[in-house]
């Protein structure tokens, strides 16, 4: 559409918006029918009034709603026959708890909903910094102030949680789970400190190298089926390769290959994106492989060949091994550990990924063996970092 409408390229950078008259004519729809739909819109929070006087012929411009034009991509599960739109507001508006909502997904919205708060230090921090989401309801301070800065999207989470509005969504049982917490920064920022859980400080156990230690679960498993060889047989360079994140050597290793030296946390961070990305998360590229590729074939030509096999011929095939990761993971941390912890009574309890949030020491410790007991079961066992 701003291409349709030419509209002013300043007013562009700023983000995308469309008027009455705009929508009207897209839709081809009566005057009455197009207000209603606006309306509709509006009040279900797909999108927010903007007021620009330089845009079309109207001041009322409507943008996307921040709550979906902040979401993470990782929170949507794309498909080729739905709009990323259309799946965005799925996943928000079945976060609830009517009937065939996914019991898990239940029971941790409660949990955020009964017990994780920001402590006084976030409090303070966010109250320091918008003053004005003292006095306004969150759609109103979204409204008014917009998400117009890097800090603001970044803060995201933690308003939400201020204001007590929490998500807990599954796209398909089997699949990650999602909730308000995985969208707080805990890595690059520790915005942890400003949370508790039960009015207790947050502890939590991440996997070491997770998604290495996935891979190295799948090429074990593609490799008996393949050959139909037993693991005592696994030759040389692939159990090499499955020992390394079990380690957690296989970032350090990786680096190596390619002579990569880092010089802070954050180069090492980039780098392991990076890294997953081009061994993971691509398609095969036979004509002009990466640096990385070439040399990951050279020291682990079994690895490599098995890779091939997971990734498939087809230009969106290499999908799918991730995603199957994906669902190891999710089988381990929710279905397994989150399951039995909450059994067992442990209800102070929050998953973000292959990471388990906790309010005590005896709950973590009890994360840390079910995790080991879940990663057994796949023939890899995981180191922790809390």
């Amino acid at each position: 559409m701003l291409r349709k409408y030419s509209m002013d390229e300043a007013y562009e950078s700023d983000g995308a918006a469309f008027n009455y008259e705009y929508f009207t004519e897209l839709t081809g729809l009566e005057r009455k029918k197009v207000s209603e739909m606006i309306r509709w819109m509006e009040g279900n929070h797909y999108w927010v009034k903007h007021k620009n006087y330089s845009v079309g012929n109207s001041s009322n411009t409507y943008k996307l709603h921040p709550r979906l034009e902040g979401e993470f991509v990782g929170v949507v599960n794309f498909d080729v026959d739905e709009c990323s739109l259309t799946k965005k507001l799925f996943a928000w508006r079945s976060s609830d708890t009517r009937v065939g909502v996914d019991k898990m997904c239940r029971q941790q919205l409660n949990t955020m909903k009964d017990s994780l708060r920001l402590n006084s230090e976030g409090i303070a921090y966010l109250e320091n910094l918008y003053p004005e989401i003292k006095s306004l309801s969150r759609q109103e301070f979204i409204t008014n102030i917009g998400i117009k800065t890097a800090e603001l999207r970044r803060d995201i989470s933690l308003i939400d949680i201020y204001k007590n509005e929490f998500y807990a969504t599954r796209g398909v049982r089997g699949t990650r789970l999602y909730n308000s917490i995985c969208n707080v920064p805990s890595r690059k920022l520790d915005y942890f400190k400003y949370l508790s859980l039960d009015g207790q400080p947050l502890q939590n156990t991440d996997v070491c190298e997770s998604q290495l230690l996935l891979l190295a679960a799948k090429l074990q498993s593609a490799y008996k089926m393949y050959s139909g060889r037993t693991g005592h047989e696994i030759p040389a360079d692939l159990k090499r390769f499955i020992q390394l994140p079990q380690e957690r050597k296989c970032y350090a290793e990786l680096a190596r290959l390619i002579g990569k030296t880092f010089k802070s946390e954050q180069e090492r961070s980039e780098f392991k994106e990076e890294a997953f990305g081009q061994l993971v998360y691509c398609p095969i590229n036979k004509k002009q492989p990466t640096e990385l590729a070439k040399a990951f074939k050279g020291e682990y030509p079994t690895a490599f060949s098995l890779l091939e096999k997971l990734k498939g011929t087809g230009k969106t095939d290499y999908k799918k091994l991730p995603i199957a990761m994906q669902a190891i993971e999710a089988k381990i941390s929710v279905d397994y550990v989150y399951r039995t912890m909450y059994k067992e009574g442990r209800r102070s309890i929050l998953t973000k990924h292959d990471s388990i949030i906790c309010s005590n020491e005896e709950d973590l410790v009890r994360a840390e063996e079910l995790l080991t007991d879940g990663y057994q079961r796949y023939s890899v066992t995981p180191m922790f970092k809390r």
